[in-house]
């Protein structure tokens, strides 16, 4: 929630200041329903007496590319060996090695340098 605005000396618009409960703490109901908001009297009421909490289950997001399903995959490396390619390259030898269900695809696209196209693996 936004509880007031800071000048910082210089600066032609005013920040915003956020109170916000640490990530911990929003993810547990039982700590939200304990959080008190300022009441019309001014008196603080704990959140759990206005509102209904009703759990369920969120939609999971299907990525799509060229209108076929899709699940993208990412991470860092470190180590010995830090260069990306090297782990890229490591990695499509092993996807090369494994047997696809029927009608899917390990497909990737590597950035391609000035003056050409993209090229697909």
């Amino acid at each position: 929630m936004n509880v007031g605005l800071l000048h910082l000396p210089g600066e032609k618009e005013d920040v915003p200041i956020v109170l916000r409960l640490p990530r911990g703490e929003r993810s547990k109901i039982e700590g939200l329903r304990q959080v008190r908001v300022m009441g019309r009297q001014g008196n603080l009421i704990p959140l759990g007496e206005l509102v209904r909490v009703e759990e369920e289950t969120a939609e999971k997001s299907i990525y799509h590319k060229n209108l076929m399903p899709v699940v993208y995959v990412t991470g860092d490396v470190a180590g010995k060996v830090e260069s990306p390619v090297y782990a890229i390259l490591s990695i499509n030898k092993e996807l090369d090695k494994l047997r696809l269900p029927a009608g899917t695809s390990s497909t990737g696209t590597w950035p391609a340098s000035p003056g050409r196209t993209g090229s697909s693996r």
